[in-house]
């Protein structure tokens, strides 16, 4: 079986593979908290972290009354009617 070797030290062999630039990478290279390359990386996108933890200054959401209670409420509403209105449109026509 044939050995990779990293790209930045060619007498290392490679134990990973940048996410972005698919270089292989030896330990001192791969930066496992963002998946890449630590420094040299061919990709030209930002570099961002898998995991961010959750900030906890950012304020959550407020409850949203209308999406969240009253629009359900309508749709239930609207169904019970639009049945009610094919029941009695059957019993009117004998049916």
């Amino acid at each position: 079986m044939e050995n990779f070797y990293c790209k930045n030290h060619k007498d290392r062999i490679a134990v990973h593979q940048c996410s972005r630039c698919s270089k292989a990478l030896c330990e001192e290279c791969y930066s496992p908290e963002l998946d890449a390359c630590r420094v040299n990386c061919d990709a030209d996108i930002p570099i961002i972290p898998r995991f961010q933890p959750p900030d906890p200054d950012r304020e959550r959401p407020k409850f949203n009354w209308f999406l969240q209670v009253i629009v359900p409420l309508l749709a239930a509403i609207g169904g019970l009617v639009l049945l009610l209105a094919a029941i009695c449109g059957a019993m009117l026509m004998g049916v």
